[in-house]
C-alpha cells in the first residue's frame, strides 16, 4: 500500500510539472493573430481552421502579440521586423506561411514555440500557382534509385489537387507521383541520369501551368552533394529550389 501511495505521489508530480510547462510555454509563446478586412462581395470562400484563403487585391493585416518585440517572417524568407505586417493588395506571390517566431536570448526553444499562419491567394475564378523566380524553377537532383524528390508547384487554393495535370517532357507521369501537397507540391521519383526534363504542372480549366526544368546527376559529380555526404546530410536538389531536401524528399529545414 505504502509502494502504491508513493508512486502516486510522483504520477501526480509528473502530471503538476507537465501542466506547468504546457502553461509556461503558451505563456512565453507569440502569437500570429490575422486581422480580415472587409470582404468584396463575390467571394464566397469561409474562414478555414489551418489556413485562409484569399482573393488577388484583398489585404492582409498581420499582428504578432507577444510580451518582447516581435517580428514576423514572410513566405520569401524575409523578415518584417514590426510586430504588424500591412499589405494593401495582395498577390499569389504571397501565398505561404506568416510565421511570428521566437527570438533573442532570454527565451530558451523549449520554452518557446513559434505561431504561424498560412494563406492562399489566388487570382478570383482562376485558380493555379505560384509564380516562382526562374532559379527556382531550375532543379539539379543528384540521382538515387528508388529516391524521391520535390516539385514546388506551389497552389493558389486548398482544392486544387485533382485538377492538375503533370507532364514531362510532354508525356503524363501519374504513376510516377508519390504524393501532392498544395503547400509543397509533387513529390515524384527521381527519373534516370539527363540534364534537360521539363515538368510542366497545368491546371487545363482556366489554361494556367508553371514550367521546371530539371537536371538529375551522378552523385559523384557533385561537389555539393559530396560536401554533404561527408557531413552525413545526403542532398537531392543541391540548387534552385526553395528548400533543400535530402534523398528521402524530405526537407531539411533551411530555406
Amino acid at each position: 500500500m505504502m509502494v502504491f501511495n508513493i508512486m502516486s505521489i510522483y504520477f501526480l508530480q509528473a502530471v503538476c510539472s507537465a501542466h506547468i510547462v504546457g502553461r509556461a510555454v503558451k505563456v512565453f509563446s507569440p502569437e500570429l493573430i490575422y486581422e480580415p478586412g472587409p470582404r468584396k462581395s463575390f467571394d464566397s470562400v469561409p474562414s478555414q481552421r489551418d489556413y485562409t484563403e484569399l482573393i488577388e487585391g484583398e489585404p492582409i493585416l498581420l499582428v504578432c502579440n507577444w510580451f518582447l518585440k516581435g517580428n514576423i517572417e514572410l513566405p520569401n524568407g524575409k523578415i518584417c521586423s514590426s510586430a504588424l505586417f500591412f499589405k494593401r493588395y495582395a498577390k499569389a506571390s504571397d501565398t505561404g506561411y506568416y510565421t511570428c517566431s521566437c527570438h533573442g536570448k532570454l527565451l530558451n526553444s523549449a520554452w518557446c514555440v513559434a505561431s504561424r499562419l498560412y494563406f492562399y491567394v489566388r487570382k478570383f475564378a482562376r485558380p493555379g500557382f505560384v509564380p516562382l523566380p526562374s532559379e527556382q524553377r531550375q532543379l539539379l537532383i543528384a540521382y538515387q534509385r528508388d529516391s524521391t524528390f520535390i516539385l514546388p508547384c506551389l497552389a493558389t487554393t486548398h482544392h486544387l489537387k485533382e485538377n492538375i495535370i503533370l507532364t514531362r517532357d510532354g508525356r503524363r507521369i501519374d504513376n510516377e507521383i508519390v504524393g501532392y501537397d498544395e503547400r509543397n507540391g509533387f513529390e515524384l521519383r527521381i527519373p534516370l541520369i539527363n540534364p534537360n526534363y521539363r515538368y510542366v504542372c497545368r491546371v487545363p480549366s482556366n489554361d494556367n501551368w508553371i514550367v521546371f526544368n530539371v537536371e538529375v546527376r551522378n552523385p559523384l559529380d557533385l561537389p555539393e552533394y559530396l560536401y554533404r555526404r561527408k557531413r552525413s546530410i545526403e542532398t537531392s536538389v543541391v540548387r534552385g529550389s526553395r528548400h533543400l531536401q535530402n534523398l528521402n524528399g524530405e526537407s531539411d529545414g533551411s530555406s
